[in-house]
């Protein structure tokens, strides 16, 4: 027997049956192959995603700041549904047991992905975006036409539930990853006029 063939064959007990099997059903022996391709594209839209959500957590704080004050706070309900506000409070409850002294930047980074996300749902399109131009001020170098609020929300969701995948290495190959790492760069580029791709390749 193969060292090669040793070496899958411990993998394939190792690794949930599954996660492999629809790469086994529809590369045949070159399962692993293409296993280890999806891997890397997700390697590299990683570092995609790191930047987006840090570069959108941090723009929308500086956007909202600048229009609602403080609306971090507790005790600000006037812009946030409930659920986003409740999400703000379990982050203040598990910061305040550490006891230290909090700043906004602790609760910016401690709130997902999801609550950023949600933000952009149709029933803050009035309040927020339309009504202070938001959208404008968020992704200053997208076009007019570019910054529909359903798409924008459509869109997060749909980086959203990769970004889960790729963070619980649940399997990828029914997603079209070119296509999801445009749309990180777009929204990249949007948010802060920068193609970092040219740096990361």
């Amino acid at each position: 027997m193969s060292t090669n063939k040793i070496i899958y064959d411990s993998i394939d007990q190792l690794l949930s049956l599954p996660k492999i099997k629809p790469y086994k059903q529809k590369y045949c022996d070159h399962w692993f192959s293409a296993y280890i391709n999806d891997l890397a594209q997700a390697k590299e839209i990683f570092v995609r995603l790191h930047f987006l959500e840090v570069f959108l957590r941090n723009k929308i704080n500086t956007e909202f700041k600048h229009i609602f004050g403080n609306w971090l706070s507790a005790d600000d309900k006037t812009i946030l549904r409930i659920n986003e506000y409740n999400k703000i409070l379990k982050v203040l409850s598990l910061l305040n047991k550490s006891k230290k002294n909090i700043n906004s930047h602790d609760i910016i980074s401690n709130l997902s992905f999801g609550f950023w996300t949600n933000l952009f749902h149709q029933s803050y399109n009035h309040q927020i975006w339309q009504q202070n131009d938001m959208t404008k001020n968020v992704f200053p170098f997208l076009k007019n036409f570019e910054r529909d609020i359903k798409k924008i929300h459509n869109d997060m969701k749909k980086i959203r539930i990769l970004r889960n995948r790729i963070f619980h290495f649940e399997n990828l190959y029914k997603t079209n990853l070119s296509n999801a790492l445009n749309e990180i760069n777009f929204y990249i580029y949007g948010i802060s006029g920068l193609h970092l791709q040219e740096f990361l390749n």
